[in-house]
C-alpha cells in the first residue's frame, strides 16, 4: 500500500466487489495484458472468496485464467462495494447519459452537468496517480512500453453502486489492467473552510481526495532499449493528455473523415476556431497571455506531423495524431487548458515547446487536485464576472488563522475568558481573517456577535450594547422554547427584583420568554428608578454574560475598527472578561489600524488593563501577503489555475505590496481599464503583460477608489455621499424615506446600482445597506468638500424631520439617527428661533432615550448640545424644558466621571429652582455626588442648607452644643412609639403621601446620612427626630424602610439587650415594608447596610450577614449607586476576615476589587481594601506587597474616624495574633478615645476590641508576673457576655475565650479547662477556624504552664491544624515549632 495523502476519512467496511453489467455492451473492449494475452472486459465477473473468478459471456460462464484479472479482483475485494467498469465503457456510458438528458429535457441540468464534469475530473486525476507511481516504479520504461500501458483499454473505473452517494461523487478507484495497479479514491468535505461551508450552507461541491494505491503483483518491466529512456515527463505527461482527452471527449483521435470535415470548417470559420490544435499558429505577439501563449514551432508543425513508432521503439518525427479541441464537447475551459498543456508535451526539445506545457507530471496531477477541490471555482464558467470570494478562502493567514482559532478552542475548553487583537493596515484582511473562523464558532455550538465601531458616531457605547442585544435574539433563536424558558428563570434569578434594568440596557432578552414578558408589568417609577452611570451598566453586562456563557456554549464578541472605541466601551468590555468568578465564557476579538493609533491611545490601556486583571491577551500583526498567496488570491477570483497566472500575480504583487485589499481594487481597475479581459470564445481571461507593468498606479488605495467614485453618475454619487454620512451603513427604512423627499428621490436607485458596482452590500435580510470596506466609506466621504459637510449632514437631518412631520408619523425608531445629522450645523446652522427650540426638545428626547439604554455619552452630547440651543432667558421661556436639560447633563456628567460640571449644572438647578422639591431632588444628587468623591467641606455647607431647608418647612433644631440628656430623651420618645404599635399596624399605617411631608422626608434622608460624617454627635438626634416625624405624619414613600432600619441601628449601638431586641423587630419590619413594596427597590442597599452591617449581625450568622451584602454590592452596582455598593463590599471584606474565610481566597479576592476599585478611581473603597490587603497578606505571612498594592493616601479624603478606626483594628488583629500585646493595648487607648469622641454606630467593633484587649492585658500580666488580674477585664468581659446573649454564633466563644484565660491566670484550672473546651467547640460549631485555632494555642499554652505537656503538644497539633485551613503561614510555622518544643521537653 502506497499512501499518496493523508487525510481525514471515514471507516468503511469492505465487501465483494461486483462488475457492472448494465453498460453499454455494443462494442467490446480488448486490451492486453503483460503475457500478450487478449481479454474481454465486457462481461460480469466477481471475485469468490478463496475461488476462481468466474466470467459471464452471453450467458456462458467460464473460468478467467488471467492471473492481472484475478490480482485486481482480490484487490478490489478490501474495499467497499463498487461496479468495475472498463474506461472505454465508462465513457460511453457518461457520453450516454449526456445525450440522454439532452433528449428528454431543454439542455443539460447544471446540477448533472456539473456532476458529469467532477467524475471525469476524478477519473483523470487516478489515471494520474497510477501513471505517477509507474514512472517511479518503473524508471526505465520505454516510449513503446509506456505506449501500450497508456492505452485506454488497460484501465477500469471503479463506481459507487449506492444510489445515496452524492452527486459527482460516484467514483471510487481507477484500476490499471496491466501491470495491476489500483489506486482507491476517498473523497471527503474538506475538513477546513469548505467542510464549515458545506456544513451550514450546503452549497460547496469541494472535497479532499485521497488516493491509496495498491500494486497487485511485481512489475514485469520491460527493458528499455540504449537511448529509448525517457529524460523527463515529456513523454508520460503527453500519454496522459491523450487518455484525458478520450475521458472528456469520448475521441482517441480524429479520423481522415473528419479532418477533411476541419479542414473545410477552417476554411470558412477562420477566426472562430482558432482554439482547434489543428489550427496553424499565428505569428507570436509581444504581449503574454493566458489564451494567446506564443505557438511553438511544434504547434506549427503539428497539423503535418506525428510520432510514430519504429520497430527498435525510437521515436521519430511524422504525421502528429489529430484530436478536436475539447471546447467543442463543451468542456469547461480549465479542463480544456489542462489537456492542451498536457498535449503540449509532445515535443521533446523544450526550446520549442509552448511556455504553458507542463514541466511535470506530477504539476499536473496537482492541478486536477485543484478541481476538485475547487469545482465551484475551476469548474465553472465565470461569465465575464469575477470569482467572489469564498467566506471561507483566505490568502496568507494560515498560521493567524490557526492562532486565532486555537485561542477560542482554549476559551471553549477552559471556560475562561480570552481576548484576541489583530492590528494591521486598512485593507490587510484583519476582518476577512476573523471572519474566516465564524462557521467553525457556529460548528462549535459557540454564539457569535459583531459590532463595528463608528468615525462619525459621538459614542461608542452603543455599538458594544447593539451587539450584546443581537446575542439575545441569537439565543432566542438557536433555543428550544423550553431552553429559552429555563435560561429566562436563570435571569429573573440573577437580577431579582432588578430585572428591569436588563430590559432597559438589552431590550430584545424579552425574546427569551415572550409569553412571560407579558404578563410582566412595571411601574413608570420602578423602570426609572437607579442612577445611570458606568459601575451600573458593567454590572448589569457582568451578569448576564455570566448566565448565558459558558464552556458549553462560549460567545464571541468580535469588534471591529477599535481605533474608534473610546474609554467606556473597552471599559465595559474589559469588565466582562476580567469577572474574577470567571463566570462568563466570552472570546473577545478586535481588530484596528495600528497606522492610525498614537502611543496614548486608549488601547494601549486597555492592554494593561487586561494584563493587570491576569487576562490572557494574544496580539498578531498582518503585514501584506506574500508573492505566491497574491497569486493564489488572483487564481482564485479569476478562475483560472494558479500556475498561468503567475506572471500577472506578480506585477500586481510589486504594485500593491500584497496588501490584499488593494490587490482586488487593483483588479477590478485592471478590468475597467481594459488591461485584463474576458475572452467570451475562450470563456477565460486574458492580459497585456507589458502594460500592465508600465500602468501607473498611485500608492495610496483611497486615492484608486476615489477616482472610480468621481467617473460614477452623479445619482449614484450622492447616494454614496449620503450613505457615508451615516458611517458604514445605512438602514433601509432611512434610506426609503429620504427617497420619499423631492431632495433625495434618487436615493434607492443609486444605493443599488453601488451594491451592483460593488461599493456597497445589502444585508441577507434587506435591513441595510453596507459599504464593503471602509476605505470606501472614506473615499465616498471624501466625496463631499470639507467646508460643506456640516451643512450635508444638517440638510440630510432637517429633510428627514420635515418628511416624519409631514407624514404624521413616529420616529422615535429613527431618532439617534436624524438628531445626529442634525448636530453637525448645532448651533451655527439654526438660526430660527423656533427652529432651535424644536431641535432642543429632539436633542432632549434623544438623550433621554439614551439614558435609558445606559448610554450615557450618548446622553451628555444630545444633552449639551440642546442645552446650546436654549435663549439666553429660557429659564423665564422654557422653564420646565431648561429643568429637564439640566437634570439629564447633571446625571449624564456624573455617570461621565464630570464631578464638577455636574456640581455646577446641580447648583445652576438650586439657584433657577422655583420649589423646594426641584431644589431638594438637585441635594439628593449632589449629596450623592459628595459621598462618593468624599467632599468633606462641601458636604458640610450643604449640611447646613437642608437644615435651613427643614426649618422653613416647620421642623426646628437646637443648637449644635445638644447636651446627651436631649438626645437620649428624643430617642426614647420615638422608640416608645414603635413600642406602643403593633407590627401590623406599624406595616399598615404608612398611607399619607401629601407633598410637604414627602418633601420633608426626603430632607431628613439627606440630613441623617450627612451627619454620619460631618456632625457624628447629632446622628442618633437626627435619627430619632426623622423616625418620630414618620410615625406622626404618617408617611408613605421610598424612604419608610431606611427610617426603621436606621432607628433600629441607634437601639443596638450600646448592645443593651432590650434595646437591642427591639431595635431587631423594628429592622425586620423595614426589611418586610421593602420587600413588600417594588417602589423601594433603589434603596435596598442602604437598607441592607444597616440592618446586616449593624443590627441584624448582633442576632444572626456572620456568614448569612456576609451573603446579604453581597448581594445588596451587587444591586448597588445594578442601579448605579456605587457609594452604597463601596460600603457593601468593605462590609463584606471584614466580615469574612472576622468569620474565618481562607485567607489565600480572601487575598485573591481583595486583590481583584483593590484593582477594580483603582480602575474605576472609587477612592474610599481603595483605601478601605488596603488596609485590608496589608492585614491579609500579614497574617497570612507576606508582609511584602506589590507597590501598586500598598496602603497609600488615596482615602485622605474620607474623614479622620473613618480611616483610623478600620486601621486600628485591623492593626490589632494581627498584633493579638502574633503576641504584640503592647501593640494592641495602644490601639486599644486610641480606639477608647476615638470612641469617646465620635458616638456612632460602633457595637460590633467594640466586641472584637473588647475580645483582642482582653487577651492582651491579661497575656502582658501574665509577663510582668502579675498576680493581680486588672480591674479591665471584668468590663471587657460584659461586653462580650452581653454579645454572647444576643447571639451564640458569632460570640459565645469569643467569651468563653476569654473568661478561660482570667480563670488560667487566677489558677482556677478546672474551670479554665471548660472553658477551653467550651471556646474551641462554639468556635468549630461557628465554622471560627482562625478563632478555633486560637482558643487550642491558648489552651495548649495553659497546659504548658501546668507541665502537662501531652495535652499542651495536642492542642498545638489542633492549632496548627486549624491555622493551615485558614491559610496562616505564619501561624502554622509558629505552632509547628511550638509542638517541636513541647515533644522535646515531654521527650
Amino acid at each position: 500500500m502506497i499512501l499518496k495523502a493523508v487525510v481525514f476519512h471515514f471507516r468503511v467496511q469492505t465487501a465483494p466487489t461486483m462488475f457492472a453489467a448494465d453498460f453499454p455492451k455494443e462494442t467490446p473492449s480488448v486490451c492486453q495484458n503483460q503475457h500478450g494475452h487478449a481479454s474481454t472486459l465486457n462481461l460480469n465477473y466477481q471475485l469468490q472468496c478463496g475461488g476462481p473468478v468466474v466470467c459471464q459471456l452471453a450467458g456462458d460462464d467460464v473460468e478467467l485464467k488471467d492471473e492481472d484479472f484475478i490480482e485486481v479482483a482480490r484487490a478490489r475485494a478490501a474495499t467497499p462495494t463498487a461496479l468495475i467498469v472498463p474506461l472505454r465503457q465508462w465513457v460511453a456510458s457518461e457520453d450516454k447519459k449526456s445525450l440522454t438528458a439532452d433528449a428528454n429535457q431543454s439542455g443539460y441540468p447544471l446540477c448533472l452537468r456539473r456532476a458529469a464534469i467532477i467524475r471525469k475530473v476524478t477519473v483523470s486525476y487516478a489515471i494520474g496517480e497510477l501513471l505517477e507511481h509507474l514512472k517511479f516504479s518503473v524508471p526505465n520504461y520505454s516510449r513503446a512500453e509506456l505506449l501500450r500501458l497508456c492505452s485506454v483499454d488497460n484501465f477500469a473505473v471503479h463506481v459507487s453502486p449506492d444510489e445515496t452517494c452524492d452527486e459527482g461523487w460516484e467514483v471510487m478507484g481507477v484500476d490499471m489492467i496491466s501491470p495491476p495497479l489500483s489506486v482507491q479514491l476517498i473523497s471527503n468535505l474538506l475538513f477546513g473552510s469548505n467542510f464549515f461551508a458545506s456544513v451550514v450552507d450546503g452549497e460547496d461541491w469541494g472535497r479532499n481526495v485521497e488516493a491509496v494505491i495498491t500494486r497487485h503483483s511485481p512489475f514485469c518491466c520491460a527493458t528499455s532499449v540504449d537511448g529509448d529512456e525517457m529524460k523527463d515527463d515529456s513523454f508520460i505527461c503527453y500519454s496522459l493528455g491523450v487518455l484525458l482527452h478520450f475521458v472528456f471527449s469520448g475521441e482517441s483521435r480524429v479520423d481522415e473523415s473528419v479532418k477533411s470535415e476541419n479542414k473545410q470548417k477552417q476554411s470558412t470559420e477562420g477566426e472562430r476556431r482558432d482554439d482547434f490544435i489543428l489550427e496553424p499558429s499565428r505569428p507570436p505577439k509581444a504581449a503574454c497571455m493566458h489564451s494567446q501563449h506564443v505557438r511553438s514551432f511544434s504547434r506549427a508543425l503539428s497539423s503535418s506531423a506525428q510520432y510514430a513508432i519504429t520497430d527498435n521503439g525510437h521515436d521519430v518525427m511524422c504525421m502528429k495524431s489529430n484530436f478536436r479541441p475539447l471546447h467543442s464537447f463543451g468542456s469547461i475551459h480549465t479542463v480544456s487548458q489542462v489537456v492542451t498543456n498536457l498535449l503540449d508535451c509532445e515535443c521533446v526539445d523544450r526550446l520549442f515547446r509552448p511556455d504553458d506545457a507542463y514541466a511535470s507530471l506530477n504539476a499536473a496531477i496537482s492541478d486536477l487536485h485543484l478541481l476538485l477541490r475547487e469545482p465551484n471555482i475551476f469548474l465553472i464558467e465565470s461569465n465575464n464576472k469575477l470569482v467572489a470570494p469564498a467566506k471561507d478562502n483566505f490568502y496568507g493567514r494560515s498560521h493567524e488563522g490557526s492562532a486565532l482559532t486555537k485561542a477560542f478552542c482554549r476559551v471553549a475548553s477552559s471556560g475562561h475568558s480570552e481576548a484576541f487583537i489583530i492590528r494591521g493596515f486598512s485593507g490587510s484582511g484583519k476582518t476577512r481573517l476573523v471572519e474566516s473562523t465564524f462557521n467553525a464558532v457556529l460548528a462549535a455550538n459557540g454564539m457569535l456577535v459583531n459590532g463595528k465601531f463608528n468615525e462619525t458616531s459621538k459614542s461608542q457605547l452603543s455599538v458594544v450594547l447593539s451587539a450584546l442585544d443581537d446575542l439575545c435574539n441569537l439565543i432566542a433563536d438557536r433555543n428550544t422554547p423550553e431552553n429559552s424558558r429555563h435560561i429566562w428563570e436563570r435571569l429573573v434569578s440573577e437580577f431579582g427584583s432588578n430585572f428591569h434594568l436588563l430590559i432597559r440596557t438589552l431590550p430584545n432578552v424579552l425574546r427569551l420568554a415572550s409569553s412571560l414578558a407579558t404578563t410582566l408589568s412595571w411601574d413608570g417609577d420602578i423602570m426609572s428608578q437607579g442612577e445611570v452611570n458606568f459601575f451600573s451598566l458593567c454590572e448589569i453586562i457582568r451578569r448576564f454574560m455570566g448566565v448565558v456563557s459558558s464552556s458549553l456554549c462560549p460567545v464571541m464578541l468580535f469588534l471591529d475598527d477599535l481605533q474608534w472605541a473610546d474609554p467606556v466601551s473597552l471599559g465595559l468590555i474589559h469588565t466582562v472578561l476580567s469577572d474574577r468568578k470567571g463566570a462568563s465564557c466570552v472570546f473577545f476579538v478586535g481588530t484596528y489600524r495600528d497606522n492610525e493609533v498614537l502611543p496614548q491611545h486608549i488601547i494601549f490601556g486597555f492592554y494593561d488593563w487586561l494584563f493587570a486583571f491576569n487576562v490572557p491577551v494574544t496580539t498578531i500583526q498582518l503585514d501584506g501577503m506574500p508573492e505566491d498567496d497574491v497569486n493564489s488570491m488572483i487564481s482564485y477570483r479569476l478562475g483560472v489555475l494558479p500556475r498561468l497566472c503567475r506572471s500577472l500575480s506578480r506585477v500586481v504583487f510589486r504594485k500593491t505590496n500584497g496588501n490584499p485589499f488593494f490587490v482586488q481594487t487593483f483588479i477590478r481597475s485592471l478590468i475597467e481599464s481594459g488591461h485584463l479581459k474576458y475572452n467570451l470564445r475562450a470563456k477565460s481571461w486574458t492580459w497585456d503583460i507589458d502594460s500592465i507593468s508600465v500602468e501607473k498606479i498611485t500608492p495610496n488605495v483611497l486615492d484608486l477608489i476615489s477616482a472610480k467614485m468621481t467617473n460614477l453618475s452623479q445619482n449614484v454619487q450622492t447616494a454614496l455621499k449620503v450613505a457615508s454620512c451615516f458611517g458604514t451603513k445605512i438602514d433601509i427604512s432611512i434610506a426609503r424615506d429620504l427617497s420619499d423627499t423631492p431632495q433625495y428621490s434618487g436615493l434607492l436607485l443609486g444605493l443599488n446600482k453601488a451594491v451592483e458596482d460593488n461599493f456597497m452590500d445589502l444585508d441577507p435580510f434587506g435591513s441595510y445597506y453596507t459599504f464593503v470596506h471602509d476605505k470606501v466609506r472614506e473615499a465616498a466621504y471624501g466625496l463631499i468638500s470639507c467646508d460643506c459637510k456640516d451643512q450635508y449632514h444638517f440638510d440630510i437631518g432637517t429633510t428627514l424631520l420635515i418628511y416624519y412631520e409631514s407624514q404624521m408619523e413616529d420616529k422615535s425608531d429613527n431618532l439617534i439617527a436624524i438628531i445626529d445629522q442634525i448636530n453637525h450645523g448645532v448651533p451655527s446652522l439654526v438660526r430660527c428661533e423656533s427652529q432651535r427650540t424644536s431641535i432642543a426638545r429632539l436633542n432632549f428626547n434623544a438623550g433621554l432615550k439614551a439614558m435609558k439604554c445606559y448610554d450615557y455619552i450618548s446622553a451628555y452630547t444630545h444633552t449639551k448640545a440642546a442645552i446650546s440651543l436654549l435663549h439666553s432667558d429660557s429659564w423665564r421661556m422654557h422653564f420646565d424644558l431648561s429643568i429637564g436639560l439640566y437634570f439629564q447633563l447633571a446625571k449624564a456628567a456624573y455617570a461621565h466621571s464630570k464631578i464638577d460640571e455636574a456640581m455646577d449644572v446641580l447648583n445652576k438647578i438650586v439657584e433657577h429652582a422655583d420649589c423646594v422639591e426641584t431644589r431638594l431632588n438637585a441635594y439628593t444628587l449632589l449629596h450623592s455626588i459628595l459621598f462618593n468623591t468624599c467632599g468633606s467641606n462641601d458636604m458640610e455647607h450643604l449640611f447646613d442648607t437642608i437644615v435651613n431647608v427643614l426649618k422653613s418647612l416647620g421642623e426646628n433644631f437646637p443648637a449644635d452644643d445638644l447636651a446627651r440628656e436631649n438626645i437620649s430623651t428624643q430617642v426614647r420618645l420615638a422608640k416608645s412609639k414603635f413600642v406602643k404599635e403593633s407590627d401590623e399596624a406599624l406595616l399598615q399605617m404608612h398611607k399619607n403621601n401629601s407633598k410637604p411631608n414627602l418633601a420633608i422626608m426626603q430632607a431628613y434622608n439627606i440630613l441623617v446620612n450627612l451627619s454620619f460624617i460631618v456632625k457624628p454627635k447629632l446622628f442618633q438626634y437626627f435619627v430619632a427626630r426623622w423616625a418620630e416625624f414618620c410615625l406622626k405624619a404618617k408617611v408613605a414613600c421610598k424612604h419608610i424602610p431606611g427610617v426603621y432600619v436606621t432607628f433600629a441601628v441607634i437601639l443596638c449601638k450600646d448592645l443593651s439587650g432590650q434595646d437591642s431586641r427591639v431595635g431587631y423587630r423594628i429592622g425586620k419590619l423595614g426589611l418586610k415594608i421593602l420587600h413588600e413594596h417594588p417602589s423601594t427597590t433603589s434603596e435596598l442597599p442602604m437598607v441592607y447596610l444597616l440592618h446586616f452591617g449593624f443590627v441584624a449581625i448582633l442576632f444572626e450568622p456572620i456568614q448569612a450577614c456576609v451573603d446579604m451584602h453581597r448581594r445588596a454590592y451587587e444591586i448597588g452596582l445594578q442601579i448605579g449607586n456605587t457609594s452604597m455598593a463601596a460600603l457593601h463590599k468593605n462590609l463584606s471584606i471584614v466580615r469574612k476576615l472576622h468569620s474565618g474565610v481562607n485567607l489565600l481566597f480572601l487575598k485573591d479576592e481583595i486583590e481583584h476589587d483593590l484593582k477594580m476599585a483603582k480602575h474605576h478611581s472609587l477612592r474610599y473603597l481603595v483605601m478601605k481594601l488596603s488596609i485590608y490587603y496589608e492585614t491579609v497578606l500579614t497574617l497570612i505571612g507576606d508582609e511584602s506587597p506589590s507597590s501598586s498594592l500598598r496602603l497609600n493616601d488615596e482615602g485622605s479624603e474620607r474623614p479622620k474616624f473613618d480611616r483610623e478606626s478600620t486601621f486600628l483594628l485591623c492593626r490589632m488583629v494581627t498584633s493579638a495574633y502574633f503576641g504584640y500585646f503592647e501593640r494592641v493595648k495602644s490601639m486599644a487607648r486610641k480606639w477608647e478615645f476615638s470612641i469617646d469622641a465620635h458616638s456612632r454606630m460602633v457595637n460590633l467593633r467594640v466586641v472584637y476590641i473588647s475580645f483582642y484587649y482582653g487577651l492582651s492585658m491579661i497575656s502582658l500580666q501574665r509577663r510582668k508576673r502579675s498576680k493581680n488580674m486588672p480591674e479591665k477585664i471584668n468590663t471587657l468581659l460584659d461586653v462580650l457576655k452581653s454579645a454572647a446573649d444576643l447571639s451564640e454564633w458569632n460570640f459565645k466563644n469569643k467569651a468563653s475565650l476569654l473568661k478561660a484565660e482570667k480563670h488560667s491566670f487566677c489558677f482556677e484550672n478546672s474551670e479554665a479547662e471548660i472553658e477551653y473546651e467550651t471556646s474551641i467547640a462554639a468556635a468549630k460549631s461557628s465554622k471560627f477556624i482562625q478563632e478555633e485555632g486560637l482558643a487550642c494555642e491558648l489552651a495548649g499554652m495553659h497546659h504548658e504552664r501546668l507541665k502537662n505537656n501531652e495535652k499542651a503538644l495536642a492542642f498545638f497539633r489542633q492549632a496548627e491544624t486549624c491555622y493551615k485551613y485558614w491559610g496562616s503561614h505564619r501561624k502554622t510555622w509558629q505552632m509547628t515549632e511550638k509542638a517541636k518544643i513541647v515533644g522535646l521537653s515531654q521527650s
